[in-house]
C-alpha cells in the first residue's frame, strides 16, 4: 500500500513518519543460498531414504529365507502326520484338523478368508 492510499483512507498527515512508509519489505524468494540449502536438505533426505530402503531389502530377503525354511518344516510335519494317520486310522481323525491347518498355512492364497 502506498503512503498516499493509506493517508487518504486514514486521514494521516505524518509525511516521513507515515506507517505505510515504514513497513519493511519482505523478501519472498529464498535467494541463491536458500535454494542451495533446500536442495542440499533434499539430497540428504534422499540419501537417508535410500539407506533405509537398502536395510528393508536385506530384512525382506532374510524373512523370505526364514519363511522358506519354516514351510519346509511344515511339509515334513505334514508327511509325518500322514504316516501316523495311515498307521492308526482309528486315531487319524484327530490329525485331520492339524493337517488341514498346515495345508492352509502352506497355501494361504488357495484359502482366502480361512483361519489357521
Amino acid at each position: 500500500m502506498a503512503c498516499d492510499d493509506y493517508c487518504c483512507n486514514h486521514g494521516c498527515n505524518q509525511g516521513r513518519d507515515c506507517p505505510a512508509r515504514s513497513k519493511p519489505i519482505r523478501r519472498t524468494d529464498p535467494g541463491i543460498e536458500g535454494v542451495f540449502t533446500i536442495a542440499r536438505n533434499g539430497i540428504d533426505r534422499v540419501i537417508e531414504l535410500e539407506r533405509l530402503l537398502a536395510g528393508e531389502r536385506e530384512l525382506t530377503q532374510q524373512l523370505r529365507g526364514e519363511a522358506a525354511v519354516l514351510a519346509g518344516l511344515l511339509r515334513d510335519c505334514d508327511l509325518e502326520l500322514a504316516a501316523i494317520e495311515a498307521e492308526d486310522y482309528r486315531k487319524g481323525g484327530e490329525w485331520v484338523f492339524l493337517r488341514a491347518a498346515i495345508d492352509i498355512a502352506l497355501n494361504p492364497i488357495n484359502r482366502e478368508g480361512s483361519l489357521l
